[in-house]
């Protein structure tokens, strides 16, 4: 009669686990967002590609264009976000709620899944918590572009990743896997090193199914980026020839030791105690992998973090904390299937760590100008400025000019603004915005009030302190 109660305890505790990590998920990047997120850059081109498709009706192509090499993501971002675009009323946040859904939707197929397999419960809670705590991962969660997905779908997908290996691997299990590992890429091509770590390290292992499987990712690889394969051959292959011939500003020669440093720093989210704890981590699972059985899934995730260390060393790309979000699955894993003892002692102290001031306090921090601040500014701009305008920007934030954030908020809000890099011959006016800098008119140069020529500064738009609106006019 005993055994009963046990496993109903079991299931309690279990579900008392699932709702805590739930909720600290939500409090971690709901609270206080809409103080503390400074919308810009890419958030601002995601938004200009959802406000154009529903203003023409025709759903992009092309995915984000990367920084490394002249090529685009898949348009499935775009086709994942539009919806909640559409749903929520075109609200700033939609891509925020498109990301909380997703990740959602995913731990609980998890814990469906771990209901099932009561000996993965444990895994799966330390998994899912370290994800939900992981600085990177919060910070990504409350600033959305591509990138924020990844950890979602690679974490999912190599959870399950050890029971492919073995001789005969469940069909469903190989569609989990197959489907989320590409999308993930699809979404960012960061997730590549450790999604190819898998593929090659399965290959070895799967052997005679190799090929099956190997089939089925290329043809997920197709279902993803179908729309881009569309934009090809209606454009004579252009982006695949941009490729071959384009820009290598991303491709740059980083020692191994740099990028290490850079790996180890980023994944313990700066504060010295988890760096050292997470490479003192990898030291002794490697010094002691002998004693785990060859099948044993931290010998698993252990070969794969060593392969896809070695990949991201030999590709010639700097290492930048986004791109580290594979690791970070990787390292999660591995840490919940070590010794339930280790496993406890390690993830105490990351979250003694990562959930500790001022760190901690520092994602609710509010930011030089809101939501709000931007909607009120161009609201009232807007209200009194209907001609065609350019629009540039002279930023304190970041060193680019093009401004996309503050076109999409324009746009929403009533004016004809316009991007000078596609067309220089659809307005005689160009407006400055002076983002938390200053601009001085004839003093100030950069490449889009070049190509505007010379002007006349004829008006300046105060909306607060550290947000101007500097109209000029063409001369």
């Amino acid at each position: 009669m005993s055994t009963p109660k046990i496993h109903l305890t079991s299931n309690w505790l279990f579900s008392l686990g699932c709702l805590t990590i739930l909720s600290l998920f939500l409090a971690l990047r709901l609270y206080r967002l809409p103080q503390s997120l400074l919308f810009f850059n890419d958030m601002g081109r995601d938004f200009l590609e959802l406000y154009e498709w529903q203003t023409t009706g025709l759903p992009p192509l092309l995915g984000p264009q990367t920084s490394v090499i002249s090529f685009n993501q898949s348009a499935v971002y775009f086709y994942l976000l539009y919806p909640f675009y559409r749903l929520t009323g075109a609200s700033d946040l939609a891509s925020v709620y498109a990301l909380l859904t997703t990740a959602v939707v995913v731990f609980f197929i998890g814990v469906i899944y771990a209901f099932n397999h009561p000996l993965e419960r444990r895994r799966f809670l330390v998994t899912a918590f370290i994800l939900v705590i992981h600085p990177l991962v919060v910070t990504q969660n409350r600033f959305i572009w591509n990138p924020s997905f990844v950890p979602y779908f690679l974490t999912a997908a190599l959870f399950v990743y050890p029971r492919l290996l073995h001789p005969r691997p469940p069909r469903g299990l190989i569609h989990w896997y197959a489907a989320l590992v590409t999308l993930a890429v699809s979404f960012n091509y960061s997730a590549l090193p450790v999604v190819l770590a898998s593929v090659l390290y399965g290959c070895w292992i799967w052997r005679r199914s190799a090929g099956k499987i190997l089939g089925w990712l290329a043809a997920y690889v197709l279902l993803w980026n179908l729309p881009t394969l569309l934009f090809e051959i209606r454009h004579q292959f252009a982006l695949s020839y941009l490729f071959l011939i384009g820009q290598r500003t991303g491709l740059v020669s980083q020692s191994a030791l740099t990028k290490l440093s850079a790996l180890f720093t980023y994944l313990g989210a700066a504060p010295s105690l988890a760096v050292w704890l997470i490479g003192v981590l990898l030291l002794v699972c490697i010094f002691f992998t002998w004693r785990f059985p060859a099948a044993s899934p931290v010998r698993t995730y252990l070969v794969l973090l060593i392969i896809a260390l070695v990949i991201t060393i030999l590709l010639p790309v700097a290492v930048e904390a986004h791109y580290l979000f594979g690791f970070i699955s990787l390292l999660s894993l591995l840490i919940a299937n070590l010794p339930l003892p280790v496993a406890a002692v390690i993830t105490l102290v990351l979250a003694l760590t990562w959930l500790r001031p001022p760190l901690f306090t520092g994602y609710f921090k509010p930011v030089v100008r809101t939501l709000a601040d931007l909607n009120r500014c161009y609201q009232t701009f807007c209200a009194t400025h209907q001609q065609p305008l350019y629009v540039s920007m002279q930023s304190g934030l970041l060193p680019y000019h093009n401004a996309p954030e503050h076109r999409y908020f324009m746009l929403k809000a009533g004016c004809q603004a316009l991007n000078i890099a596609q067309h220089q011959d659809q307005a005689q006016t160009m407006v400055v915005v002076a983002d938390d800098s200053t601009y001085e008119h004839g003093q100030t140069a950069y490449h889009e009030l070049t190509l505007f020529g010379p002007s006349r500064e004829v008006e300046v738009f105060t909306c607060q302190d550290n947000l101007r609106l500097h109209l000029l006019e063409k001369l």
